[in-house]
């Protein structure tokens, strides 16, 4: 497995981690607060959390070295862009340090599996 697709990897298993417990404590902080339910929450929040829950299927896919886990990391990832960036330039949120880290981590990943030693590796 070349570099940039090892890296992508252990950056994807960061990614899963760091945003489970973001998404636990978030997820505590509305039970504490009150909130009504989960339905309330904006369109992107389960955006983002679908391409969560992706993240750690597709790195574990990364040893099958088939096509189409290359082809949804980059669509997971150019998703978590998009949710961090909208999160960033929301009013009532604004930026934040693990927004920040999410937005650098998924630019990361997405370069690397867009490199050509990343579409060597996947394209067998």
């Amino acid at each position: 497995m070349p570099r940039e697709v090892r890296a992508a990897r252990l950056i994807m298993w960061i990614q899963a981690a760091l945003a489970t417990l973001e998404l636990l404590s978030f997820l505590a902080a509305l039970v504490l607060s009150g909130m009504p339910g989960l339905w309330v929450l904006p369109w992107p929040f389960y955006v983002v959390v679908a391409s969560v829950l992706l993240m750690s299927p597709l790195a574990a896919g990364f040893g099958s070295r088939r096509q189409w886990v290359r082809i949804a990391g980059i669509a997971t990832e150019a998703i978590l862009i998009l949710g961090s960036g909208y999160s960033l330039l929301a009013p009532v949120l604004g930026p934040s340090i693990p927004t920040l880290l999410n937005l650098v981590l998924a630019v990361i990943v997405l370069v690397k599996l867009s490199g050509s030693a990343a579409t060597r590796w996947f394209g067998r």
